[in-house]
């Protein structure tokens, strides 16, 4: 059986960087006071784009690997029993003096002098949890990385390795 890989979207991890890098080119060179290091700017773009095209979902033999720029991990699907897509829900305090932000868990509850409604922000992620029989979670990856397109085939290389796993 050939390996099964699934990566992002390649508008993602490539064309977004390569604009971004262009924009920043473009305001160096037409701005004249803005200081040579602001070129430096350009690691941004190079370090999203190399950490985009390095993660990736791959499903080989009776193997379930999600590889990312530093690690990944890596399960047998004889020892997987569902593999579930959610969606995480956290709230975002944004402070006003700095505009910083501080991520807290939705299902925490905090007194009314600790969180203002005002300088909060709702956000959601779409996650694909790998579970064992007992609902313990191996490892979780972005649901972006297995897109519309190739639902029906993640959910084929799975059921080959193992017709007992429930993806949903």
């Amino acid at each position: 059986m050939q390996p099964q890989i699934f990566k992002a979207n390649l508008l993602v991890s490539v064309v977004i960087p390569i604009i971004i890098a262009v924009v920043i080119v473009a305001l160096y060179f037409t701005n004249e006071s803005m200081p040579a290091w602001t070129l430096l700017l350009l690691i941004v773009p190079v370090i999203f784009s190399a950490a985009q095209l390095k993660t990736k979902l791959v499903i080989e033999k009776d193997l379930l690997r999600y590889e990312k720029l530093f690690g990944g991990n890596e399960v047998s699907l004889n020892n997987v029993s569902e593999i579930v897509t959610r969606e995480v829900e956290t709230i975002v305090e944004r402070n006003q003096q700095h505009d910083n932000h501080h991520v807290r868990p939705s299902g925490l509850s905090f007194s009314s002098n600790q969180m203002n409604p005002v300088n909060q922000e709702r956000k959601v992620e779409r996650l694909v949890y790998v579970l064992d029989a007992s609902g313990r979670t191996h490892f979780s990856f972005p649901a972006g990385l297995i897109g519309f397109k190739n639902r029906q085939n993640f959910i084929d290389a799975v059921n080959a390795a193992n017709p007992n796993i429930t993806v949903s």
